[in-house]
């Protein structure tokens, strides 16, 4: 029997999270310079171009590679902050991005720099902010040189003291709340980044993978980049439909539930 569609549709949109995973297990689609305020679908140079930029096997599964190579140091200038960008929609209050990152022993003997950028524009499409969480190494392999890190666009990097999962992935999420972009490392809340809202910020533009070049070689491996947009606001159907509707929207969301891949959960 078909299921009417003015049912589907309400139940879809009950339903869906608004979220999209990439688990990089393809290439991912890769453009040129940013040409600035890009249609989606691209992943887009930002600085200077990675030395590798795309699915490798990793740890008994596809990821994303981000490598650069001791030959495209530029000195220690802007261009040695090596990436590519993802345009977002809709990305408002309420959104959030999340990312793993793996982190081995041996970045603890080698100069590193892997981070995951937000670019936070306002209503008239530009930048307000640009929040950062990364994770930086001076090779010294001391304890204390080893460490995550954050950026405030007022006084620059913050070092944290947050634990690092070792040989293991660690989690790198933002939230874009009323009173600022919230960022999170493995489920533990580490900083607000107020600027970006005091800015005027509006929305989350794009999200970028970046690894600063210092002079050495080294593969950044990423995975389950999580983007995660609020549905839209429910409209209120005919009151002769209330009740057809929303036994629908409960069977359509069970259904839904136990086809859930278990990294969406």
């Amino acid at each position: 029997m078909k299921t009417p569609l003015p049912f589907l549709l309400l139940a879809a949109w009950h339903c869906s999270a608004q979220s999209v995973t990439n688990t990089f297990d393809t290439n991912p689609t890769l453009g040129g310079p940013d040409p600035g305020g890009s249609p989606p679908g691209v992943w887009y140079v930002d600085r200077s171009a990675p030395a590798t930029f795309a699915s490798a096997s990793f740890d008994g599964d596809n990821r994303l590679d981000v490598g650069v190579s001791a030959s495209d140091y530029h000195g220690g200038t802007f261009y040695d902050t090596q990436g590519r960008k993802f345009y977002l929609t809709g990305s408002a209050v309420g959104s959030s991005v999340s990312a793993q990152l793996y982190i081995p022993t041996a970045w603890q003997t080698m100069t590193v720099g892997p981070g995951l950028w937000l670019t936070i524009n306002d209503n008239n499409s530009q930048p307000a902010g640009y929040p950062i969480i990364g994770f930086f190494s001076d090779g010294s392999g001391n304890s204390g040189g080893s460490y995550f890190r954050v950026w405030d666009d007022v006084t620059g990097y913050i070092n944290l003291n947050t634990p690092i999962n070792w040989n293991a992935w660690n989690t790198f999420q933002f939230i874009f709340t009323p009173g600022g972009i919230v960022a999170s490392i493995n489920g533990t809340d580490v900083f607000t980044d107020t600027a970006a809202v005091d800015n005027g910020g509006t929305t989350i533009a794009n999200v970028m993978f970046e690894s600063k070049n210092y002079g050495t070689s080294y593969d950044a491996y990423w995975d389950n980049l999580v983007t995660s947009v609020p549905p839209p606001t429910n409209p209120v159907p005919e009151p002769d439909a209330i009740a057809l509707l929303a036994l629908g929207g409960v069977l359509l969301c069970k259904a839904r539930k136990f086809s859930a891949h278990p990294e969406q959960s």
